[in-house]
């Protein structure tokens, strides 16, 4: 049972690398193997619908993310991957439901402030996106899109001044 589990996170580690090499099929195939080695392994099966979703496969993806989710309610992982998948199919509410919850599980996260705060601007709630710009800007001072989405949150309010000011920082 020990050689099944290093060897799945064994399996594990290398699908990763392939994801950040973009190879998404030969990542997942290895997710695959090590899930099947030991279904215990929750990086594995998160890591699966992480590849299913860049392979832009949303029904086996937003099973798996789901699934993960619930099977981990405090992977903030889980419920980032979820709200991207959200996203990626236009489902405002339940995106901004999900990088809530990552929001919650993990304050310091800048990412999951950003896409908030795109879903709010997708809303023209600009008032909301501004706030959540700031607050990926406060976690990450070089997060370049949340620099960019805050000056045309304000550019849409209709505020050309701040709307300049942070153009010029994301140049």
């Amino acid at each position: 049972a020990e050689a099944r589990r290093r060897e799945a996170i064994r399996l594990n580690n290398l699908g990763a690398a392939y994801m950040n090499q973009q190879r998404f099929e030969e990542a997942l195939q290895l997710f695959q193997q090590a899930s099947g080695l030991d279904p215990t392994l929750f990086a594995a099966r998160l890591n699966q619908g992480v590849a299913e979703l860049n392979l832009q496969r949303p029904e086996p993806a937003g099973k798996i993310l789901r699934e993960a989710t619930e099977r981990e309610p405090k992977s903030v992982r889980a419920w980032y991957n979820l709200g991207l998948f959200y996203k990626s199919l236009g489902q405002v509410e339940a995106g901004d439901a999900a990088f809530a919850r990552a929001v919650e599980l993990d304050p310091e996260d800048p990412d999951a402030h950003y896409f908030r705060a795109t879903l709010y601007a997708q809303r023209e709630e600009y008032e909301s996106a501004i706030s959540a710009y700031q607050e990926a800007l406060r976690r990450n001072p070089f997060h370049v899109s949340a620099e960019f989405g805050l000056a045309r949150a304000y550019q849409r309010r209709g505020d050309s001044a701040r709307a300049q000011e942070h153009l010029a920082r994301f140049q």
